[in-house]
């Protein structure tokens, strides 16, 4: 299924994206126990010493600084190209949360790529070629994938390393979660249109075409009274044969009346000009002139041509949409409950901290 293929390869590219350039590779086991600290850090070390500092444990599993500070800063930049530069404030119990969660997901990754390696799982030079092309095509080029997720710089070797990692985890994954979930059975898919119905429902819609004069709410009764005269004019030239459209375009005061009044098919609230509004257009009769009527932004006459009543599909007519649906519902759910077990099954030690129970 097209939209799978396409999830697992988004899915490809974020591991990429989180995990190469950590320090030139994941630091996996604990490491030797270190030589005695001189007095005074060599000029300029210090950088150094801090990205290699070990912040969580778990086993021979271990976290460092620079490996959590990496990640956080490209799952920054990511999230601000794909929201524009808008990334909320967090405070400072968010920014400590979202740490914990980083070194949690790090540590469960290492876990995966540990336990890939010890079922004697491979990858193979073909599929790492094969899985960034993939990825080069869909940024349009490698060079685009390099600048859009950050890793501008990162030499083939660890692009090709880090490439062969995520394609492991993905076997483990394949083995441990996804070979066991069944295809959706017919009582499943019945029992998840029932709870679901409302994705399968389109509310009562209206084409309708708007005429307006301007006039505040608040405005003084000889401004209102001059509104409603110019509109009551602009209906009696409908009436006596104009053309809406020509008379919306020339002498309507909204957004629709270049397009000669046609606001499209529209549900109740869509346009946000009031109950009255909303009442008119949906009561109204297809292909009378309705009006004036007062709305939120002045007074405004109305045309509906056409009425397209509230429906919810039969779960006949939604089957199709399920059978597509409902097994990547399956694979996100298993996914995650396969994670959690796996966090809370892990007994992470977060250095320089009182030792405690991980959080989940």
């Amino acid at each position: 299924m097209r939209s799978v293929s396409v999830l697992a390869l988004v899915v490809s590219v974020m591991l990429i994206v989180a995990y190469v350039g950590c320090g030139g590779g994941e630091q996996t086991s604990a490491p030797k126990a270190p030589a005695p600290a001189a007095k005074q850090a060599p000029a300029g070390a210090t950088e150094a010493t801090e990205a290699n500092k070990v912040v969580a444990k778990s086993g021979d599993l271990v976290v460092t600084e620079g490996e959590v500070d990496k990640l956080l800063a490209r799952n920054r930049k990511y999230s601000m190209m794909m929201t524009g530069g808008k990334m909320p404030q967090l405070t400072p119990q968010q920014e400590e949360q979202q740490r914990r969660n980083t070194i949690r997901n790090l540590m469960v990754s290492k876990l995966f790529l540990k336990e890939a390696k010890a079922d004697n799982l491979t990858v193979t030079d073909k599929e790492i070629d094969e899985k960034l092309s993939q990825i080069y095509k869909m940024y349009g080029g490698k060079e685009k994938f390099l600048k859009v997720s950050g890793l501008s710089g990162t030499s083939d070797e660890d692009l090709r390393k880090q490439m062969a990692d995520t394609i492991l985890r993905d076997k483990y994954i394949q083995k441990e979660v996804y070979s066991k979930i069944t295809q959706p059975t017919e009582k499943e898919m019945r029992e998840w249109f029932e709870k679901n119905k409302s994705k399968f429902s389109t509310p009562e819609m209206a084409e309708v075409k708007i005429i307006t004069v301007n006039v505040a709410e608040g405005a003084s009764k000889a401004d209102v009274a001059k509104a409603k005269k110019r509109i009551s004019a602009l209906a009696e030239r409908i009436r006596k044969g104009e053309a809406f459209e020509a008379v919306a375009k020339e002498a309507s005061q909204d957004r629709w009346a270049q397009k000669g009044g046609d606001m499209g098919l529209i549900r109740r609230g869509q346009a946000r000009l009031g109950d009255k509004f909303d009442e008119a257009a949906f009561s109204a009769k297809v292909g009378k002139l309705i009006g004036p009527i007062r709305t939120t932004a002045g007074f405004c006459l109305l045309e509906v041509t056409k009425k397209q009543p509230a429906k919810t599909k039969t779960y006949e007519e939604a089957k199709g949409q399920i059978e597509k649906w409902l097994p990547g519902l399956k694979k996100f759910k298993a996914m995650g409950e396969f994670m959690n077990k796996k966090k809370s099954e892990m007994k992470i030690e977060y250095v320089g901290e009182e030792q405690q129970p991980s959080q989940q």
